[in-house]
């Protein structure tokens, strides 16, 4: 069942929907004419939005996976940074609700935000999830925009001082009209994740941890975590056309706050959502750079399982027999040793689209089978 399961989702998986590698030795940056494009991703911006200019090309990472560029007005006064990053769920909907809450924390005063919105980016209609803000940080005016183009999430953040929020809003449309994706994996309309808090009601009772799973369940699940959590569409290499829907649901509530930090667990809402085979079921969001906790249902039994996403991978931590509850999965955070943090399966993420999954040594055959 696993290997016919996994030649399924190879199917799904052409290599021609990814970004091409830079080569050995070669820059992640290059620069022709009056644009700048970071060569793993394929993806490039204009060197001037507006009344900015690119000032700085920056690489966390030596294979490009985590990558921005900055920009400045004359005077330093408006900024924008392009961030271009790999992470293990790549959802624009999720990005954009990460850095609201994390816009809404950093400012000192209370802030306004007219409500998230599609914007069109690159040519491609609603590729973008658009929020802008007013007195962000005491007196600024700020915009934030987030798109997905294959597996690769790029994040603008435009700010300047409250008295010209026009620049600041030219050159958010500037950069969304002026970037240009690669056309082996451009973006597509962005999925908006609708997030309300839950409805008061019992506690969710607690869920039994899967203490020993086979190989081929940890099989499935590094499968899992193999796969595009928000959803591809593109064309195989035969011309058919491919398509894996996300399982990200479209509306999720906050069901607990984890800590000082106050880290949101975000649960799945509606009769359906999360009760599928491969669904998302909670979502727990650590940081605004891709860092946050998934828990899904099993691609081949009822159990959910903890990935834990990052960029650049994914670990398979453990797994229950049924959806945990918020007692369970604050204990992720809180208790020390909890053995469902325990790494079962890891995929590393290359910048070319390549995947790598490692999964523990298969149990010996017994003597005479």
């Amino acid at each position: 069942m696993i290997r016919k399961l996994f030649v399924a989702l190879a199917a799904l998986l052409p290599a021609n929907l990814q970004a091409q590698p830079a080569q050995h030795g070669q820059p992640l940056w290059s620069v022709a004419g009056d644009r700048h494009e970071l060569v793993p991703a394929r993806t490039s911006l204009p060197r001037t939005a507006g009344t900015l200019s690119m000032v700085q090309a920056r690489d966390g990472r030596p294979d490009g996976t985590d990558s921005n560029l900055m920009y400045r007005s004359a005077d330093g006064a408006v900024i924008a940074t392009v961030y271009l990053y790999y992470p293990g769920l790549a959802h624009p909907g999720l990005a954009a609700y990460a850095t609201d809450r994390g816009i809404r924390l950093n400012s000192r005063t209370p802030l306004e935000s007219a409500p998230p919105r599609l914007a069109d980016a690159g040519g491609v209609a609603s590729a973008a999830i658009r929020i802008d803000y007013s007195n962000y940080m005491g007196a600024n005016a700020s915009s934030a925009g987030f798109i997905k183009a294959g597996r690769w999430m790029i994040k603008i953040r435009v700010t300047g001082p409250e008295a010209r929020r026009a620049e600041v809003m030219t050159a958010m449309d500037a950069l969304l009209a002026g970037i240009r994706f690669n056309p082996d994996s451009p973006a597509r309309a962005a999925a908006p994740v609708a997030v309300t808090d839950c409805p008061s009601g019992p506690a969710r009772p607690d869920a039994n941890l899967i203490a020993n799973e086979g190989f081929e369940q940890l099989t499935a699940h590094g499968l899992l975590a193999l796969t595009d959590g928000a959803g591809v569409e593109g064309q195989g290499e035969d011309g058919r056309r491919i398509s894996i829907a996300s399982r990200i649901p479209a509306s999720m509530c906050v069901s607990s706050r984890i800590g000082q930090a106050n880290l949101p667990i975000l649960r799945a809402t509606g009769d359906v959502s999360g009760d599928q085979s491969g669904r998302t079921g909670a979502v727990v969001i650590i940081s605004d750079a891709g860092t946050l906790i998934e828990i899904a249902r099993s691609l081949t039994t009822a159990h959910y399982v903890l990935l834990h996403h990052e960029i650049g991978s994914t670990t398979v931590l453990g797994s229950f027999d049924a959806m945990p509850s918020d007692r369970q999965i604050i204990a992720l955070f809180t208790e020390r040793n909890n053995p469902a943090t325990q790494a079962r399966a890891r995929v590393n993420l290359r910048a070319n689209g390549d995947t790598e999954l490692t999964l523990p040594e298969p149990p010996a055959a017994a003597p005479g089978t």
